[in-house]
C-alpha cells in the first residue's frame, strides 16, 4: 500500500509541475512611447536695443521682454508643411535715453506695455515664430509704443514734454540647443553722413 501511495504521489507531483509552470511567464514588453510632438510653448526673455550716434548728440532706446509664444491654432497664411507656428505674448520694459548738444537738453524715460499680435501686422511673420521638423527656427518680434517723456535742456532750464513712438524688430533664427532656443541677431547698422544707427538684440526661451 505504501508503494502504490508513493506512485500515485510521483504520477501526480509530475502532472501538476508542468501545469504550474506553464501558468507563469515574463510580462511582455512595454510598449514604447511614440515620438513628441512639438512643445505647445515657448517662454523666456529677449532684448532690443537701437544706438544712434549723430553730429547733434545720440539716443538709446532699449527694451527687455518677457515673452510667451503659444503653438498657434490653424495659423493663415499656413507655415510649410511639418512646421510649426508660434504666436507671443507677455511684456515690455522700454528705457529711453537721449542727448542733445543743442542746449543741452536730456531724457531718461521707461515705460513697460503688453506685447500683443496686431490684427494686420505689415507682414504676417512679423510677429510669429515657426519650428521647423529639423529642429530649425525663424521668425520675427515686432512692435510699437508710444511713450510720453519730458525732455530738461539745461541750458535754458526749460522742460518739455513731448511723445515719442519706439519700434521694435528683433529678427529671431538659429537651431534648438536641447530644448532651447537661444542666439544673438547679427548686429544691423546703418551709416549716413550725419547719424550711425546700430541695432542688436538676443533671446533665450524654454519648452514648456
Amino acid at each position: 500500500m505504501k508503494r502504490l501511495t508513493a506512485g500515485l504521489l510521483t504520477i501526480a507531483l509530475a502532472s501538476w509541475g508542468p501545469a504550474c509552470t506553464s501558468t507563469t511567464g515574463t510580462a511582455p514588453d512595454p510598449v514604447p512611447a511614440g515620438p513628441a510632438g512639438p512643445p505647445v510653448r515657448w517662454t523666456g526673455t529677449a532684448s532690443f536695443t537701437e544706438d544712434v550716434q549723430s553730429i547733434t548728440g545720440s539716443s538709446k532706446n532699449r527694451f527687455e521682454l518677457e515673452v510667451t509664444w503659444v503653438k498657434a491654432e490653424n495659423p493663415s497664411p499656413a507655415p510649410p508643411a511639418g512646421t510649426t507656428r508660434y504666436v507671443p505674448s507677455g511684456r515690455v520694459h522700454v528705457f529711453m535715453q537721449s542727448y542733445t548738444d543743442a542746449g543741452r537738453c536730456e531724457v531718461d524715460r521707461d515705460g513697460e506695455f503688453p506685447i500683443e499680435v496686431t490684427v494686420a501686422p505689415r507682414l504676417p511673420d512679423e510677429q510669429s515664430l515657426d519650428l521647423g521638423p529639423d529642429g530649425r527656427y525663424q521668425g520675427k518680434l515686432y512692435g510699437s509704443w508710444s511713450l510720453d517723456y519730458l525732455q530738461y535742456c539745461r541750458s535754458l532750464d526749460v522742460t518739455f514734454q513731448n511723445r515719442a513712438t519706439l519700434y521694435l524688430s528683433l529678427d529671431i533664427q538659429g537651431a534648438l540647443d536641447g530644448s532651447r532656443m537661444q542666439g544673438n541677431m547679427p548686429p544691423r547698422v546703418l551709416t549716413i553722413p550725419t547719424l550711425t544707427s546700430t541695432r542688436t538684440g538676443s533671446w533665450s526661451f524654454a519648452s514648456n
